[in-house]
């Protein structure tokens, strides 16, 4: 009976460490084309503070959210999908820049996988005072995914 036990035993043992490596690894290794960057160049008359944020899909992928973006820089980040049955990430950042400038940018990636899979990016600029964007979508080479580059949104905030 006590052979029993300690069988068992490490057999849970081994199947939590195993399960802890495999996630470890997983995290390490995630493939690019599941990734979303996102790059926010400041072009307004002032730095721009980070005031709220909230991602409603993915996880941040070895980066934080940019909290502050100086004048005439740019700031880059990446997130890959939460869930494997749904291949979203998407977040709302909220920026004030100068004393009067603020505005909120939504940046949604979503990958359809199977047959035909596809991707498609979308960047909004919601609640704008005082300050304008333009946004710009970077594809892959050949509108193909690969392990190495994730499609981009490009932000640029400007003066009115």
């Amino acid at each position: 009976m006590k052979k029993l036990f300690v069988t068992i035993h490490l057999f849970l043992i081994f199947t939590i460490i195993s399960f802890l490596l495999t996630e470890q690894s997983f995290a390490g290794s995630i493939n690019k084309f599941y990734n979303l960057q996102i790059n926010i160049t400041n072009n307004s008359s002032g730095d721009c503070f980070l005031t709220k944020n909230q991602i409603l899909y993915g996880k941040l992928y070895e980066s934080n959210l940019p909290d502050v973006i100086y004048n005439g820089q740019t700031a880059h980040f990446e997130m890959y999908y939460q869930n494997p049955d749904s291949y979203n990430s998407a977040l709302l950042l909220t920026y004030q820049c100068g004393n009067t400038q603020e505005i909120t940018l939504f940046s949604h990636y979503i990958w359809t996988h199977g047959k035909g899979a596809k991707y498609t990016l979308k960047g909004v600029a919601l609640n704008a005072t005082d300050l304008k964007t333009k946004v710009s979508y970077q594809y892959p080479k050949n509108n193909i995914l690969t392990t190495s580059t994730p499609p981009i949104i490009k932000w640029t905030l400007i003066n009115p």
